[in-house]
């Protein structure tokens, strides 16, 4: 990981994650409906790609559905799925207009339906030529997951004489996860008052620099996202 330097010359993230937090606890706010707050929580990411992408940063990966989430009300389930369909090209609208490359990422993705499948790989396919910033979206994802895949690529690849024991280390192992093509995050940045990781990029996230909102995602403004900027060029990062 690494760092591009900024307008002001301080150093501005190379690859930013988010865990976007709090959207169901907004929506029974403001809304008295959690589904409403999902999609205030879309309209977000589509904010925050803005502002990204204004700042230089190169990669965003966010946290829209978890492995974990598909134990939730099925209700609330089916509401997001739907709504997936909506706000997917919606999204495509604006990367369209952004050069913005977008990649969806999932540990387990069997429980999609095909319409959802269908939706996002059209995403993909109409953003493959893109040369500006990469948008991760993890969906069905959990990180835990992630590392079981990469074991399974290794493993496999060493049952068939493809690969070497004695060349299996870390660079190997990360090259194999859903994000080995790109660099890992110099920041985390987590909304909604909470403090923990939540089963998103647990090897990916080794040596970045965290950063907790009180506020939930869709209370987010881009001074937020300015100051986090500001407060990551005054850290000393240390990998180690």
């Amino acid at each position: 990981a690494g760092s591009t330097e900024g307008e002001d010359n301080g150093p501005i993230p190379r690859h930013i994650a988010v865990i976007m937090d709090g959207n169901r606890r907004f929506g029974r706010r403001e809304h008295g409906s959690s589904i409403s707050g999902h999609r205030a929580g879309g309209e977000k990411l589509r904010d925050f790609l803005k502002w990204s992408v204004e700042l230089g940063v190169e990669y965003l990966t966010v946290f829209a559905f978890s492995t974990e989430n598909w134990k939730r009300d099925p209700q609330e389930v089916d509401g997001m799925m739907q709504l997936f369909l909506t706000e997917v090209p919606r999204l495509g609208k604006l990367t369209a207009a952004l050069n913005v490359k977008v990649k969806f990422l999932s540990s387990d993705a069997s429980p999609l339906s095909e319409d959802v499948a269908a939706c996002l790989a059209k995403l993909e396919k109409e953003t493959e030529a893109c040369t500006g910033l990469q948008l991760n979206v993890c969906l069905s994802y959990g990180g835990r997951g992630d590392i079981v895949m990469a074991c399974r690529k290794v493993a496999e690849e060493v049952a068939s004489g493809t690969l070497a024991l004695e060349d299996i280390d870390e660079q190997c192992l990360g090259q194999r996860l859903l994000t080995g093509d790109i660099p890992d995050p110099d920041i985390l940045v987590r909304t909604s008052g909470e403090r923990r990781l939540s089963n998103f990029l647990m090897y990916q996230l080794a040596y970045c620099e965290m950063f907790f909102l009180q506020k939930h995602w869709p209370e987010v403004e881009r001074e937020d996202l300015l100051e986090i900027v500001a407060s990551y060029g005054r850290r000393h990062r240390r990998f180690g």
